[in-house]
């Protein structure tokens, strides 16, 4: 998570310090995906059982998921292309 989007006036507040998912995913050796805020509008439409990104995707936020989404598919995908091939390395 990286900080709250203020539902009032936009802004965003930083919770938690900055930089710790960077540090991490390069630790691990992993891509890092993105930073989704933290949205108060994701606990409303879940606990109503819709999809946060069909009920806010014109939010800043639900971009961001949808993006960081698209990221992990083509990853997929690729590794899925390469495996097929007989090009992963073990």
């Amino acid at each position: 998570m990286s900080g709250l989007i203020c539902p009032h006036c936009g802004e965003k507040i930083n919770l938690f310090k900055t930089g710790g998912g960077e540090k991490a995913a390069d630790e691990l050796g992993v891509p890092f995906l993105g930073r989704i805020p933290i949205e108060p509008a994701i606990v409303d439409s879940t606990d109503q059982g819709r999809p946060f990104i069909r009920a806010y995707g014109k939010t800043p936020t639900a971009r961001l998921m949808d993006e960081i989404v698209g990221e992990i598919i083509k990853k997929v995908e690729n590794k899925d292309i390469h495996q097929t091939a007989g090009l992963t390395q073990r």
